[in-house]
């Protein structure tokens, strides 16, 4: 069984819902930087992060050039890549992503 900490916290800017995008281009940028913060996630901070779905992902709002589109939002599923070999195999997510075939 792994120990759990409860952290919240609130940042700036606020989001827009992924649904709410306004072209493909604006859709493919959000995509762009949700894919660099898992990235970043795994490899800088140790973490898996374990649950991507459309309510984990924020559309920024924002005129400067090179700053990211989209972020992740919801780490309660996520587990420190070091706890990995201690934790029993479990299967989380969120169910409409999850593939039929591991649905119990």
């Amino acid at each position: 069984m792994r120990n759990r900490v409860l952290a919240c916290m609130v940042t700036s800017p606020v989001g827009r819902p992924l649904s709410t995008f306004r072209s493909l281009s604006e859709l493919l940028q959000v995509f762009y930087g949700t894919i660099k913060c898992h990235r970043s996630l795994y490899h800088d901070g140790g973490i898996l992060y374990q649950d991507i779905s459309a309510g984990n992902i924020i559309t920024l709002d924002g005129e400067d050039e090179g700053k990211l589109k989209g972020v992740l939002l919801d780490l309660d599923s996520a587990i420190e890549l070091v706890d990995m070999e201690e934790t029993e195999s479990k299967i989380t997510g969120t169910r409409i992503f999850m593939a039929i075939g591991i649905i119990d």
